[in-house]
């Protein structure tokens, strides 16, 4: 009897992992990264597991369902979302039921969340060019990407607080003297994209070339261009997309160029940026693409097209959208500027770009070299005779809507007991918390002229490239 038992234990094992390791026929559905088996060693339950009739009423399911082992690889996949470019303050990125700080060049994967504390800013790279700023007391979860050979797409869900999303355009800037606007990022820990100093010589036949005035911002903006001509070349095949999710509202589109403002358990305030707001050449600019917001309701399926260059306003309940007056949008102009000239952020992007992403623009990758190499899957393009990632969207518009309906709702009326109770109930409102921090350091910088534009000594971090990289990779 014991030898028996035995036997069909040496059997049971034998043929479960030859069912779980079939590396014959599953070659196809590995991804870079992760363990071949899919045995969850930690939470496996031997009795279970030793359990003929168990085995068998699995194996009977699989067999009904052939690509099962593709699909519970990819249920478990956590793509990279993007890098952080730089976080000034404190930042927290919680992934499962941990948490630790992100600084210069963290990963940020599927499901992960980022945020902000008081008086912290954060810059985040997405994979497709697409750059993200979070202000302080902000939350984002990154939900999914996906990777089609014609589309980039990207969930989101902006949890609270006051989020930047520009998409990569590929147009040229105009070229401007003033200061950078986003000063709380300088010096860039990315050594590539510090200015460039260049010592001033004296000639005597020309002295009045001496006191002409030397802008690092014209010269910062003249070397975007140059390598946005450069990456143009490579990294335009794709369309990016966007599906961000607000706790009243839903936003999708093509290269959106967005401020939202979402201040949990009230309103939420969004803004498309024209071409000449992000500071485009117009000349040869695309045309700009729709964009819809869905509000909440169980019967509202319809989206809302909205323009740019105008604030909006949803309601609490996420039932209506209207047109905000300039009295009423006035407070979100000092955080609008804050962003209004960025190129060092933005040659950063295009660093970014050519050092992580060139694998996602190749359209001669097959599914099984993108899992392989970079641990991504392939999905089915919008116009693709499968229409994959079209379906995706359209379950997520039902899905989103059903789901964040429910939660409003339901904090809607705890809200209201908390009132009743006479209970402390504390509104998030917007004020200078989103760009105080940020605003006092460009205040500084004009006060204080940076080394930049006088005759001083050069420091070692600045002349010696050696000494800049090894500067940079000690933070």
């Amino acid at each position: 009897m014991v030898i028996k038992t035995f036997r069909t234990i040496i059997f049971l094992l034998s043929f479960s992992m030859m069912a779980f390791l079939n590396i014959g026929k599953a070659e196809d559905a590995y991804f870079k990264g992760y363990k071949r088996s899919l045995i969850e060693w930690q939470e496996l339950d031997h009795k279970k597991w030793l359990s003929f009739k168990k085995w068998k009423e699995k194996y009977e399911k699989r067999e009904k369902f052939p690509p099962w082992e593709r699909l519970k690889r990819e249920r478990k996949l956590k793509e990279r979302v993007g890098h952080v470019m730089d976080c000034r303050g404190v930042c927290f990125l919680y992934r499962g039921l941990g948490k630790n700080k992100i600084r210069f060049r963290s990963i940020v994967r599927e499901g992960d969340e980022i945020q902000t504390k008081k008086d912290s800013y954060l810059w985040l790279f997405l994979m497709d060019g697409t750059m993200v700023r979070l202000s302080p007391k902000t939350s984002i979860t990154m939900r999914e990407i996906n990777i089609s050979p014609s589309e980039v797409f990207f969930h989101a869900r902006i949890n609270f607080g006051n989020v930047l999303w520009l998409s990569r355009e590929g147009s040229l800037f105009n070229e401007l003297k003033e200061r950078e606007t986003d000063a709380l990022f300088h010096p860039h820990p990315l050594f590539e994209v510090l200015p460039k100093l260049k010592k001033k010589q004296i000639n005597e036949n020309d002295l009045f070339s001496y006191l002409e005035d030397f802008s690092p911002t014209l010269n910062q903006y003249k070397r975007l261009n140059v390598e946005i001509k450069k990456n143009n070349s490579h990294f335009k095949s794709k369309r990016s997309m966007a599906f961000l999710v607000m706790p009243n509202g839903t936003l999708f589109g093509e290269r959106l160029n967005v401020e939202m403002i979402v201040l949990l358990g009230g309103e939420t305030f969004l803004k498309r940026r024209t071409f000449k707001q992000l500071g485009l050449k117009e000349k040869g600019v695309p045309e700009s693409l729709l964009a819809e917001v869905f509000l909440r309701g169980y019967e509202n399926k319809k989206g809302n097209l909205i323009e740019e260059g105008q604030w909006y306003e949803i309601d609490k309940s996420g039932e209506s959208l209207k047109v905000l007056e300039l009295m009423e949008y006035r407070k979100f102009l000092m955080g609008e500027f804050l962003t209004q000239r960025i190129p060092t952020i933005l040659l950063g992007r295009e660093v970014f770009l050519k050092r992580y992403s060139s694998f996602i623009f190749n359209k001669r990758l097959t599914s099984k070299q993108l899992a392989l190499r970079y641990g991504y899957r392939l999905w089915r393009g919008w116009d693709s005779r499968k229409k994959e990632m079209k379906e995706r969207v359209e379950y997520l518009k039902e899905y989103t809507r059903r789901v964040e309906t429910t939660v409003l709702k339901e904090s809607l009326k705890l809200r209201k007991r908390f009132i009743k109770r006479k209970e402390k109930v504390h509104p998030i409102t917007y004020d200078s918390r989103f760009y105080k921090k940020a605003m006092e350091s460009y205040y500084k910088s004009l006060a204080y002229p940076s080394s930049l534009e006088s005759d001083k000594e050069v420091l070692n971090s600045t002349r010696h490239p050696f000494w800049g990289k090894v500067k940079a990779y000690g933070k």
